[in-house]
């Protein structure tokens, strides 16, 4: 953004749209790891966000400044590549 107040525009969307997501990630986690107690998939899914920021912390020392968006924008598509390609729908839930 150009100026302080799309700075702060763009912010309050992302933020925005974090917090929708971020129930549907929690329950997507619970669902694919189904006999797992959902307790358990959020604690897998919070180790794996801390292990990642903290892989993105140390490099953001050693790369390039312009690397970072780079790396940011690489994981995003992966991530959404990965639930469109390797999440098939199956109930496993007793009925």
């Amino acid at each position: 953004p150009r100026s302080q107040a799309g700075l702060l525009l763009s912010l309050v969307v992302a933020g925005f749209a974090q917090g929708l997501t971020t129930p549907l990630v929690y329950e997507l986690a619970a669902e694919l790891l189904y006999p797992v107690k959902e307790g358990m998939s959020a604690g897998i899914l919070v180790l794996l966000l801390n292990a990642s920021c903290a892989l993105l912390i140390v490099g953001n020392d050693l790369l390039p400044p312009d690397a970072m968006n780079e790396i940011m924008t690489a994981t995003a598509a992966a991530c959404f590549i990965a639930v469109g390609l390797g999440v098939r729908e199956e109930y496993r839930r007793p009925v």
